[in-house]
């Protein structure tokens, strides 16, 4: 019985990391529009911690996701032989909002992002 005791503080702060999960608290929605005339191939978006494939967006297209990164991070949109693209944004673990891309395989067009700490 004592042993099993010991485990409860284990246990006790693995139930709060889970509940401290950005995915609990919604995350960031990322919507990329594909604004150039040829189609992006296999999409990859990375995060601080984490990547998304997104696979291929026809041009005039679009893709979205929710993006829950693992600390201070901005989007890097990468495409196989291509070099990858930095969507200028700041977001963290715990922010919310969303962030609005438009982007060529060459190069970002726009973005608009709205993002803040989850708490507010």
């Amino acid at each position: 019985m004592k042993k099993y005791l010991s485990l409860l503080p284990a246990l006790a702060a693995l139930c709060l990391v889970m509940a401290c999960e950005p995915a609990a608290r919604g995350g960031v929605a990322f919507h990329l529009q594909n604004a150039g005339a040829e189609p992006m191939r296999q999409v990859v978006l990375h995060v601080r911690g984490r990547s998304y494939a997104v696979g291929d967006i026809a041009a005039g297209a679009s893709a979205s996701v929710t993006l829950h990164p693992r600390g201070e991070s901005h989007i890097e949109l990468a495409q196989p032989g291509r070099p990858r693209l930095v969507v200028d944004c700041y977001m963290e673990s715990g922010y919310t909002g969303s962030i609005h891309a438009s982007a060529t395989t060459e190069r970002i067009v726009t973005v608009d992002a709205k993002v803040l700490f989850a708490a507010y």
